[in-house]
């Protein structure tokens, strides 16, 4: 009877190690598809949490949230998100600022999903936010209740040579002289609309601590050749079939 008990007691020993191997191996096989799919890349966040005209909105700070994220050698992508607007107010137009010195007439705009602008202006120092918003190099007009709380434009900027996200994060200038090199204190600018019962606008802007350089997920890396796969799998299940022959002995 005891030897019987030793016998059953090893067996369910061995079962309950295979059951552990097969989950290891499960386990470690979704890992690493996950590490394969998945890649990090540079991103710029420029929140507008400031009012510097008209009227302030009626939501939490940061009321809107631009972000530039790397996708290739030549290609930005931008995000704008009305972040915290309340349900009547709705963006106008937004401002942004590009590298001095390099031609706007080889900046591209491509619209990926979202909230599509009605026009895309762009020019050095071109567009002047209100009051001391400063001069801009490009802006999106968005129609009329188009752009409201909760809702995304999401656009891929292309150059005719290589730019990051850091060709973004500039200044806008303090007269529209295309050679002006004083600036403001704003990146970017969005004027907004329909704000309280009233119905009046403001002019937003990024205040301090709301330029950050950030890391993000990008789920669209290259996949591996399937026999990467396969050379993977052979050294898990080489990995498998030592752990048993141990088990075994």
């Amino acid at each position: 009877m005891a030897a019987y008990s030793v016998v059953m007691t090893t067996i369910a020993a061995y079962h309950i190690k295979e059951h552990t191997m097969q989950k290891f191996i499960a386990y470690t096989i979704i890992i690493i598809v996950i590490l394969f799919a998945t890649s990090f890349t540079q991103a710029l966040q420029i929140g507008l949490n400031q009012t510097f005209s008209g009227t302030t909105p009626q939501g939490i700070t940061p009321w809107l949230q631009a972000t530039f994220t790397n996708i290739n050698s030549n290609t930005v992508r931008l995000t704008m998100a009305a972040l915290n607007l309340t349900t009547q107010e709705f963006i106008g137009s937004w401002y942004f600022n590009f590298k001095p010195g390099l031609s706007l007439s080889n900046l591209n705009f491509i619209h990926q999903s979202g909230i599509q602008a009605s026009s895309i202006s762009k020019a050095t120092n071109g567009y002047k936010a209100d009051g001391t918003g400063g001069y801009y190099d490009f802006k999106f007009n968005f129609t009329a209740n188009s752009f409201n709380a909760g809702q995304t434009s999401i656009y891929d900027i292309t150059y005719s040579s290589s730019i990051d996200h850091l060709f973004f994060n500039f200044k806008s200038a303090e007269s529209n002289d295309p050679t002006c090199n004083d600036t403001t204190n704003y990146t970017s600018a969005a004027h907004i609309q329909a704000i309280g019962i009233t119905g009046n606008s403001g002019w937003i802007t990024n205040g301090s601590n709301s330029i950050s350089l950030t890391q993000v997920v990008e789920y669209n890396a290259p996949v591996p050749e399937p026999s990467t796969y396969v050379l993977i799998g052979l050294g898990i299940f080489g990995l498998y079939l030592r752990r048993k022959m141990r088990t075994l002995v």
